[in-house]
């Protein structure tokens, strides 16, 4: 229904009054005060909201919602009469009017980031809230006039809000519901007593633009808290590679809730192909950006068919772009709850039968023999075509990290599953390798067969009794799996199917020997231990099925054990040489309080106890109890372990000093001690240690100086003592540490020279001695050092000119001198550092000018010059630094215009005005 002449008449009244207002927005008298400004939001990752208080007569406000039909506004505002939006792309208005039941007008469709113009009849004020959806925090800005909403911060200091568009944004204008008159936010206006310097969420404002832009609103991230870090993180990267398919992605249905694990793969996927230089895949994009199915708004089947491409060969990815069929749902398992599920293929789905129902009663089917939830909220099956052969081989292509110990939910693992047909046996196949338990490839495989044996029994298929009777191992293979690992195979194909054979003879085989009670808490065990991040080796093994047995079965067990697996059984743990060791550290640390403590002085094998690994004759071989919450002091008996080759304390509250019996441990190739609270000095004795190759010793309290026996390493690949009370000089002879990668000894008390013995150091890759008492000048001899990325020395108190020699360090990526007293010319050799992402300099006492030869830096992307005493003009050269993300040159003398070449980055840097 049209409305009323009478109607038409107001419309147009109030429209003609609204340009008005804009027309003149410049000359408005500006009267009233600003607004309180609070702190920048830190909302915790809950649904964000926007509540604007909405006066009698004209609003300026944000529709930061999903995308909605213009009723939806007059439905939330009973008292709203008109609303108009802006075109920026044509530079015009739409409108739309209250008609009952509904409205009229050229404006139909809602979408986040636009600004309104709400004119509210009645006498009363009122409050409007609604959710903050993230799509209205990335907004695309034309050349001219724009309405935009900001869903940032709320109370977000503009300066701030602007500063990646400060050359762009000439005018931002906000509005004054109570005295209907506008706010100026850009150009800055002084001392205007209506000024206000922050945005509201939630709130429209006016914007011109110099140019075609994307705005990132601070506190986007908030916005999408169902997004992991690593989503977040690519997120990031693709506003800054590629806002237009940032803004695209914003606004695509797949990020609705809930996130699934392939929209993550997707965002990482996207961010990889957008990513400049030889890195991205910028061919693939502009097709993906060509499908009607990626470019009208991806979804969950197309973060799914998207997932399966990314993974396919280049011939194969030509065929699914071209011909794709996908299905997704959502299904309820027992245990697991709400999973994903979805089915990719390049030819149609059969029609015999419901894959879906196969794939949910697989997973039904392993929950419940397991006892276990399904380990995946998102599974996707990739069908492939048979003209493909290349996939006939089911393939698990990627896993999600578990987390170990400090989190309440472990991750579920993330599996692709490529099959070459929709048989049943396959998919539970691939469906029993999400339960990933790891351990040797008999093992591995084994225990899908078995699981899938299992599955298809319980759901309609084969008998167990008729998978059991099925021959298992192949002529060409050994009778056991001890036999197979001392075998020399002919064929590496050969090797994986005896694998494979032998695994699921083992698993046939104690299912019959012990029982299926056995085998599925055996199972169960080893899948709990593996996401504890614990081995699953041979004595796992065992003693999972040994602790598991029932009683009276021991002897068949054992019978069973030697028939399939062949191994010598393990020894009980008394009678290892290593049991005393083991024991002591218990009592001296609160074992009965560690975060995990599994078998800990039971009769278990030592290799079954939380955090020890064994080797094949049953000695300790590596001891992994960081994060655990070990306390007390380090037993000097763990010296009595020789077969000892990683020893990991890391992260507790250990303190006492370091025992120097550790010095005995003559295999020990790894020892990491940090972040705990240990003092004294690091002892001598450790400079034995022959085999050493990384010392990790930071974040401690440890003091003295360095020992030079460190100097002995000859295998040495990292030491890192950084975050001590270490002083004393550096001894010359770490000098000797000719495999060296990596040393780091910042954030002590070390004083003296640096030597130049360490530009020995040929592999060496990153040297950290920053935040230390370091005097004397810098060694041209670091200039050797050709493989250093990271060049660390800020904070300390060097002098004396920057050598020339850097210049030569070619692989460079970093070069860090900040906080000394360095004084001279910046050379122009540091030119050559065509590697060097980041260069900073600040808080010296350089002097002169910024050598052109700077602007051959093209990968820098971080250049901190502030705080010395440099002076002159600005290179035109640096204008080549086109991938600068931060520029800091306060507190220098620069002087003249800036030139054409230079981008704006260079105008907010330094404050100098353009040349005519």
């Amino acid at each position: 229904m049209a409305p009323s002449l009478g109607r038409r008449q107001r419309v147009r009244k109030r429209l003609f009054a609204l340009l008005l207002l804009f027309s003149v927005a410049g000359i408005f008298a500006l009267t009233s005060t600003p607004p309180a400004v609070g702190a920048t939001d830190t909302e915790a990752a809950t649904t964000v909201e926007a509540t604007t208080v909405l006066q009698p007569g004209w609003n300026l406000a944000g529709w930061t919602q999903k995308e909605s039909g213009v009723g939806a506004i007059f439905e939330a505002i009973p008292s709203l009469e008109l609303v108009y939006a802006w075109e920026s792309e044509r530079q015009r208005f739409s409108w739309a009017v209250r008609d009952a039941p509904g409205a009229v007008g050229d404006l139909e469709v809602l979408r986040p980031g636009m600004g309104l113009w709400l004119y509210l009849g009645g006498g009363e004020a009122v409050s409007w809230t609604r959710p903050v959806v993230a799509a209205s925090a990335l907004v695309e800005v034309r050349e001219g006039w724009n309405l935009v909403a900001w869903g940032g911060s709320d109370r977000y200091w503009t300066s701030n809000a602007i500063n990646d568009h400060s050359d762009s944004f000439a005018e931002v204008w906000g509005w004054d519901a109570t005295r209907q008159t506008f706010v100026p936010h850009r150009p800055d206006p002084g001392g205007s007593p209506l000024a206000s310097g922050a945005l509201s969420r939630g709130s429209g404002y006016w914007i011109r633009s110099a140019a075609h832009t994307y705005w990132a609103q601070s506190g986007w991230k908030w916005l999408l808290p169902w997004v992991k870090q690593d989503a977040l993180s690519s997120l990031n990267s693709i506003i800054r590679n590629n806002p237009p398919l940032a803004w695209q992605m914003f606004r695509a249905p797949f990020l609705d809730p809930p996130f699934l694990q392939r929209d993550a793969h997707v965002l990482d996927t996207l961010d990889f192909w957008s990513s400049p230089g030889d890195s991205g895949e910028p061919a693939l994009l502009a097709q993906l950006e060509a499908t009607p199915w990626f470019s009208d708004g991806l979804d969950d089947n197309g973060a799914a068919l998207l997932f399966a491409l990314s993974y396919s060969p280049a011939d194969y990815r030509a065929v699914l772009f071209e011909s794709n069929y996908v299905e997704s749902r959502r299904v309820a398992l027992s245990l697991a709850g709400e999973v994903s599920m979805a089915i990719v293929s390049d030819v149609p789905f059969p029609t015999d039968r419901d894959v879906f129902e196969i794939l949910e009663s697989g997973a039904q089917a392993l929950e419940a023999y397991l006892g276990a939830p399904f380990p995946s909220e998102d599974i996707i099956l990739h069908l492939v075509g048979s003209s493909f052969p290349g996939f006939r081989t089911p393939g698990r292509v990627i896993t999600v990290q578990h987390l170990p110990h400090d989190a309440e939910r472990v991750d579920r693992t993330r599996f692709f599953l490529v099959v070459a047909h929709a048989s049943k046996r396959t998919i539970f196949h691939e469906l029993a390798h999400h339960y990933h338990v790891g351990g040797p490839l008999w093992f591995y495989e084994g225990l899908a067969h078995f699981l899938e044996a299992v599955a298809d029994s319980e759901t309609g298929g084969l008998s167990f009794q008729e998978y059991s009777n099925s021959p298992k191992v192949a002529a060409e293979c050994p009778s056991n799996i001890w036999a197979h690992s001392h075998e020399e195979y002919l064929t590496k194909d050969l090797k994986e199917r005896c694998a494979r054979n032998l695994g699921e003879q083992f698993f046939f085989g104690m299912h019959e020997e012990v029982g299926p009670e056995t085998v599925a808490a055996a199972i169960r065990e080893l899948y709990d231990q593996a996401l504890l991040l614990e081995a699953t080796d041979a004595e796992a093994i065992y003693y999972a099925f040994l602790s598991n047995v029932s009683e009276g079965k021991e002897g068949a067990f054992q019978a069973a054990y030697s028939r399939y697996h062949g191994g010598p059984t393990p020894d009980p743990p008394s009678r290892s040489p290593e049991f005393p060791s083991l024991v002591a550290l218990y009592n001296a640390t609160s074992g009965e309080h560690w975060a995990h403590n599994r078998n800990w002085l039971s009769e278990a094998p030592l290799g079954a106890w939380h955090g020890v690994v064994t080797g094949e004759t049953g000695q300790v071989t590596r001891l992994l109890l960081s994060r655990e919450g070990l306390s007390g002091e380090i037993p000097p008996e763990l010296g009595n372990m020789p077969s000892l080759r990683l020893l990991d304390l890391g992260a507790n509250q250990l303190v006492g000093g370091i025992p120097l019996e550790l010095g005995k441990l003559s295999n020990l190739q790894q020892l990491w001690l940090g972040f705990n609270q240990l003092d004294g000095t690091i002892p001598s004795e450790l400079g034995k240690l022959a085999n050493l190759t990384h010392l990790y010793l930071a974040g401690n309290h440890l003091s003295g100086e360095i020992p030079p026996e460190l100097g002995n390493f000859v295998n040495l690949d990292s030491l890192h003592l950084e975050s001590n009370e270490l002083s004393g000089g550096i001894p010359p002879e770490l000098g000797n540490l000719a495999r060296l990668r990596s040393l780091t000894l910042a954030n002590n008390q070390l004083g003296g020279e640096i030597p130049a013995e360490l530009g020995n150091l040929p592999n060496l890759g990153s040297m950290g001695l920053h935040g230390n008492e370091l005097s004397g000048e810098i060694p041209p001899e670091l200039g050797n050092l050709a493989n250093l990325r990271t060049l660390s020395l800020g904070g300390n108190r060097l002098v004396g000119a920057i050598p020339p020699e850097l210049g030569e360090l070619t692989s460079l990526t970093q070069l860090l001198l900040n906080g000394n007293q360095l004084s001279g010319e910046i050379h122009p050799a540091l030119g050559n550092l065509s590697n060097l992402t980041s260069l900073e300099l600040a808080n010296n006492q350089l002097t002169g000018e910024i050598p052109a030869e700077l602007g051959n830096l093209t990968n820098l992307r971080v250049l901190v010059l502030e705080g010395n005493q440099l002076s002159g003009e600005i290179p035109s050269e640096l204008g080549n630094l086109t991938s600068l993300d931060a520029l800091m040159l306060d507190g220098n003398h620069f002087t003249g215009c800036l030139a054409p070449e230079l981008p704006k980055i260079w105008v907010k840097a330094t404050g100098l005005p353009r040349c005519e």
